[in-house]
């Protein structure tokens, strides 16, 4: 213990007696350990960020859209999914909360003289309750609308904001979607962006059964009415699989698909987009992580470089020391001492380097909320004593090979 402290005494000596030559070494460690730090806590707070919004989405959510893809098209042929379909589920998936049919388009949106195109969705009362969609101003549709047809919009924050320029309150004002006019009854709560990035204020809310007789025409083989997806919340989180499962056998049944053909149709669930997105992170931290360790790389270089020019300029201090009877594992133990303690010195740099930086993050994208993990500091830790003990070991093996008659020699 007493060899050690000394060895450390040692070692903050030599520190202090190259102020320069240490500065800029610490530095170049600092800055390693930082962007290992900084990478691995950003790919962390992505995770934790998209675990959130997947949280706030509802991982008990499960979307069954058309085999045309997503959102279906707009002709005949694209359209497989229909409004029997959702009786159908209604009628033979239990352990459902809600089950509420969607069916997307975009238009043209005009009010006064000023125009934008934006996503229209054609739904059902219950799509509010499941995405948490509240109004500003005004009411939502009701079942009433629904059944009566009724040419009544919701509109989003982001498209009230392109339609009315002039302060005006949508409310009871007209707008025309393509060449059908609908009046403005609701004006939707901000919901800012989803966890892909899509404004989800740029939206204008239907019935769905307006939507299918004013909106579009499009009918499926047997000329049932429309829909671009069936979205069905699960009673709980822990049966979606199980309900995935069921859902994909009684459709295909409806579908009266053969065990060789595939589906027309696509089922998928939060929890899966969940874990591939989970596993992307992971892959991009670990990534990062490599780039960062490349810059620790070229520090522990300057470790070795600047240690070995330490070993030359003492070497008659090594030959006097094994002299008085030092032994090999003696010189070993205070050179590779000092490579560690040069090492820590900065990867305390790097730590504050590090917290810094995740600080001003933190300031500037609140959503993110990046932290330095307990993880991460274990992570800089190991790796700091690592570097110090790989770069410094030749030079201090070279150093405590030194013949002491050699060493007393050198001038």
């Amino acid at each position: 213990m007493n060899s050690l402290l000394e060895n450390i005494r040692i070692a903050l000596t030599a520190l202090f007696s190259n102020k320069l030559r240490a500065i800029l070494t610490t530095i170049g460690i600092g800055i390693g350990i930082a962007a290992v730090i900084i990478l691995v806590s950003l790919g962390n707070a992505a995770q934790a960020y998209i675990n959130r919004q997947f949280v706030g989405a509802g991982v008990d959510v499960i979307t069954v859209s058309n085999g045309a893809g997503f959102g279906g098209r707009s002709d005949s042929a694209g359209v497989k999914l229909s409004m029997r379909d959702l009786t159908v589920l209604q009628n033979n998936v239990s352990g459902v909360l809600l089950t509420v049919p969607i069916l997307n388009s975009r238009a043209a949106v005009e009010f006064s003289g000023n125009t934008t195109s934006t996503a229209i969705t054609g739904t059902q009362t219950a799509y509010f309750d499941l995405q948490n969609r509240t109004v500003e101003s005004g009411r939502l549709f009701d079942s009433s609308d629904e059944d009566s047809n009724g040419r009544v919009v919701v509109l989003g924050q982001t498209t009230a904001q392109a339609l009315f320029t002039n302060g005006e309150d949508p409310i009871g004002q007209t707008i025309r979607l393509g060449s059908v006019q609908f009046r403005v009854i609701g004006l939707l709560a901000r919901s800012g962006a989803s966890v892909t990035g899509q404004d989800q204020d740029d939206t204008i809310l239907v019935p769905i059964s307006t939507a299918q007789s004013k909106l579009t025409s499009a009918r499926n083989i047997s000329g049932d009415l429309p829909v671009s997806s069936i979205v069905l919340k699960a009673a709980s989180v822990d049966a979606v699989p199980d309900l995935t499962a069921r859902i994909t056998s009684v459709l295909r049944t409806a579908h009266k698909l053969k065990p060789t053909d595939d589906n027309d149709f696509n089922v998928s669930n939060s929890q899966d987009t969940l874990t591939s997105l989970s596993s992307i992170i992971s892959t991009l931290t670990a990534f990062l992580a490599v780039i960062g360790g490349i810059s620790l790389l070229v520090g522990g270089i300057g470790v070795m470089n600047i240690m070995l020019v330490t070993v030359t300029e003492r070497t008659r201090e090594i030959g006097l020391r094994k002299a008085l009877g030092a032994k090999f594992r003696d010189i070993l133990s205070q050179f590779l001492t000092e490579s560690i303690v040069l090492c820590f010195v900065g990867g305390f740099v790097g730590l504050l380097l590090a917290s810094g930086v995740i600080a001003l993050l933190d300031t500037l994208v609140r959503d993110l909320r990046p932290t330095i993990s307990m993880s991460s500091v274990f992570l800089a830790v190991s790796v700091v004593t690592l570097v110090g003990v790989f770069f410094g070991l030749y030079p201090a093996s070279r150093a405590a090979a030194l013949s002491p008659i050699q060493a007393l020699r050198t001038e």
